[in-house]
C-alpha cells in the first residue's frame, strides 16, 4: 500500500535534484461556424478558437553564478478529435538553452521574432480568435517565413534595459531537415527591438529569407504599439512585405494595416474590437470578441469576424464571416 507513496516521494526527490520540469498547456473547444461566398457553411465543435490548443512540456536547471539551463518541447492538438496537429510531435516548439546575465540563447526550433513579439502588441486579438488575429493579412505569417515557426534556428534575448529588449537569429533552414550544400537551404535572418513599459508597448521586427537561386526572396517589416489608457488599451500596426518574384497573390509587394482596441469590462470581462487589411492581396477583416475569465485558467470566449478573403492568385474579393463561442482552460 505505500509503494505509491514511495515512488512518488522518489519522483520528487529525482526532480529537485535534477531541475524543475512542468507539463503545460491550453485546452480550447467550441462552437464555430464559418461562410465563404460562393460555399456551403462549415459548422460544429472546433479546438483552437480563442487559444491553440496545446500541451508541453518545460524544464530548467541552475547552473550556478545566475546561469540556467533550460527546455521547451510543445505539440499542438486538436482537442475535438484528440489529433495531434501538424506532421510532427512538437511542431510548436522543440528547443535548448542557456539564460543569464547576459540574455539568453535558444537552439532548435522556436517562433521567429515577429510572430512572439508583435501580435500582442499590434493587434487586441493576439494569435488568436480564429481570422481575427493578426496573421490573416500580415505577412510575417506566410508559409515563406515558416507560418511564425522556424526550424534549425539559433536565437539570442537580451536582457531587458529600461524596458527595451532585441533579439537576433539565424535558420540555416526554416522548413524541414538540412540539406546538403547551403544553396539549397531557406535561410532566415530576423532582428528585432520592443519596448514594453507602464502604459505603452512598442516593436520592430524585421525576416529575410534567402533561398536556392532562383527562389523568391521574401522580406517583411512588422511594426507595432499599443497604450493602455485606464481600462482602454489601443493597438495599431503595420506591414510591409517585399519579394523579388511575387507571392501567393501575384504580388510582389503588399502593405498591411490594423487598428484595434480592447476594454476591461469589470474585473473578469474584456471586450475586443479590431480591422486589419493588406493593400495588394485584398484581404480583410472586421472582429468582435468578448472573454470572461471564470478564473485565473479559465474562460469563456465569443467572436465574431467578417471580411473578405482572396482564396487564389488573383484577388476574388469573397465575403467571409465566422462565429465562435467555447471555453478554454489553461494548466
Amino acid at each position: 500500500m505505500k509503494i505509491p507513496y514511495v515512488l512518488a516521494a522518489g519522483l520528487v526527490y529525482a526532480t529537485q535534484c535534477q531541475g524543475a520540469v512542468t507539463l503545460y498547456g491550453i485546452v480550447d473547444n467550441g462552437y464555430r461556424y464559418d461562410k465563404t461566398e460562393g460555399s456551403r457553411p462549415v459548422h460544429g465543435l472546433e479546438s483552437s478558437n480563442q487559444y491553440a490548443s496545446r500541451w508541453g512540456m518545460r524544464g530548467t536547471e541552475s547552473l550556478g553564478g545566475g546561469l540556467e539551463a533550460f527546455f521547451v518541447l510543445e505539440s499542438a492538438i486538436s482537442t475535438d478529435t484528440g489529433t495531434e496537429g501538424g506532421n510532427r510531435l512538437f511542431n510548436r516548439a522543440s528547443y535548448l538553452g542557456l539564460s543569464g546575465p547576459m540574455g539568453t540563447v535558444r537552439a532548435g526550433r522556436t517562433t521567429h521574432l515577429a510572430f512572439e513579439w508583435a501580435p500582442g502588441i499590434a493587434n487586441p486579438f493576439g494569435l488568436g480568435y480564429g481570422r481575427a488575429q493578426l496573421g490573416t493579412t500580415f505577412a510575417y505569417n506566410d508559409n515563406e517565413f515558416g507560418s511564425g515557426r522556424v526550424s534549425n534556428a539559433i536565437y539570442y534575448y537580451s536582457p531587458s534595459l529600461h524596458g527595451f529588449q532585441g533579439g537576433i537569429g539565424y535558420s540555416f533552414q526554416v522548413n524541414g531537415s538540412e540539406l546538403p550544400g547551403s544553396s539549397a537551404n531557406n535561410r532566415m535572418i530576423d532582428l528585432a527591438l520592443r519596448f514594453t513599459g507602464g502604459p505603452l508597448g512598442m516593436v520592430a521586427a524585421y525576416e529575410a529569407v534567402r533561398g536556392a537561386a532562383g527562389a523568391a526572396r521574401p522580406k517583411v517589416l512588422t511594426l507595432g504599439a499599443s497604450y493602455r489608457l485606464g481600462r482602454l488599451t489601443v493597438n495599431a500596426g503595420y506591414g510591409h512585405l517585399r519579394q523579388s518574384s511575387g507571392t501567393a497573390f501575384g504580388v510582389g509587394a503588399d502593405r498591411s494595416y490594423s487598428v484595434g482596441g480592447s476594454f476591461d469590462v469589470g474585473s473578469r470581462g474584456r471586450l475586443l474590437a479590431a480591422y486589419q487589411t493588406a493593400s495588394a492581396s485584398k484581404l480583410d477583416n472586421w472582429a468582435i470578441g468578448y472573454s470572461h475569465a471564470l478564473s485565473k485558467r479559465t474562460s469563456l470566449y465569443t467572436f465574431v469576424n467578417w471580411g473578405k478573403t482572396s482564396p487564389g492568385p488573383v484577388p476574388a474579393r469573397l465575403r467571409q464571416s465566422q462565429f465562435a463561442v467555447g471555453m478554454s482552460h489553461r494548466f
